[in-house]
């Protein structure tokens, strides 16, 4: 095998984090996907709207909920520097956590438990000391 193909193999933090995120779908994520099912509220991927045409206020706080939970156990934000707060996955790291997320929540509540739609992206790791303190690394726990 080559430098460049042993380049591209799953390193041993995505392998333990997808272990680790397979237990959090099955013990955090499953029990409010069917609470949420039983409200009838919709699903993550297609939420009832509120009157103002908001994503139905439940649908939002299970997500909001999945989001605090991945933070806690370091879930959340893996594409961000570690000094901001977040995983410090590489792009290629990243491609086998996307893939497995994808393959095994699919459009589920489990989506919201890695920051891409409402967390951190890279481009807010370019801001102030300071702000970084205040704002990003809160931010990046999914808080």
């Amino acid at each position: 095998m080559t430098d460049t193909q042993s380049s591209i193999d799953p390193s041993d933090r995505v392998r333990d984090s997808t272990v680790r995120f397979q237990r959090f779908l099955e013990e955090e994520v499953a029990p409010l996907e069917k609470e949420l099912a039983g409200l009838r509220v919709g699903t993550p991927s297609q939420p009832h709207h509120d009157e103002a045409g908001r994503m139905h206020p439940a649908v939002w706080e299970a997500r909001r909920e999945v989001q605090r939970r991945s933070g806690a156990l370091g879930f959340y934000a893996p594409h961000i520097g570690t000094a901001s707060g977040g995983g410090g996955f590489n792009r290629v790291e990243m491609h086998y956590v996307e893939e497995y997320v994808y393959r095994h929540s699919g459009l589920g509540l489990g989506l919201a438990a890695l920051a891409w739609t409402e967390g951190p992206y890279p481009a807010t790791e370019r801001i102030s000391a300071g702000l970084r303190e205040r704002y990003l690394r809160r931010w990046s726990k999914g808080s």
